[in-house]
Parts: structure tokens; sequence; C-alpha cells
């Protein structure tokens, strides 16, 4: 977690886009907003619905309409078109898996 953190001090220009895979209840986003990133797009990637709605409850709040919940599965595929379907093509600044 340490490199995490060290890593995410780098100096941000502007805003960050967030992919989280395997998101949980978004424990990374919070993380990554704790180290002074302003996350304004977020998008969550989960197997599993109780933790989106977790991820969700936590995170819509903060972010608001800057965030979306993707239920998928990588082990299954096609879960990159779905995240293209819900948000577009635009590269992503910050990408996590944990």
């Amino acid at each position: 977690m340490e490199f995490f953190r060290k890593t995410l001090r780098c100096p941000s220009e502007g805003t960050d886009r967030m992919l989280d895979l395997g998101c949980g209840t978004g424990a990374a986003s919070r993380l990554v907003r704790g180290c002074g990133r302003r996350v304004t797009e977020y998008v969550g990637v989960d197997p599993s619905l109780p933790m989106l709605a977790r991820a969700h409850s936590s995170l819509s709040p903060v972010l608001g309409k800057g965030a979306d919940f993707v239920l998928g599965d990588f082990d299954r595929g096609a879960t990159w078109s779905m995240i293209e379907e819900v948000c577009g093509a635009r590269p992503f600044t910050i990408t996590t898996c944990m």
C-alpha cells in the first residue's frame, strides 16, 4: 500500500478518470482521493452485486453522476465492451486492480 500511496502523490494536472477493476466497496477510490487526486469520473467493476451496491452507496454521494458501476468479471470476458458501453472509449488516468 505504501508504494500505491507514493505513486499517487505524483503531480496530477486537472482531474482524474479512474477505472477500478475488482472495486469491491470502492476502497481504492477512497485511497486515491485521500492522496490528493481529484477523481471526477469513476467506473467500478466487480463480479459481486452486493459489493457494487456498497461501492455505489459510499461513492455516489461524493462523485454524483461521475460514478458508474459495472457488474462484470474479466475472467468471463466481454467486460471491456460493457465498460465502453457505459462510459465511452476515452482513456483512464488511473487504473487499479485489487
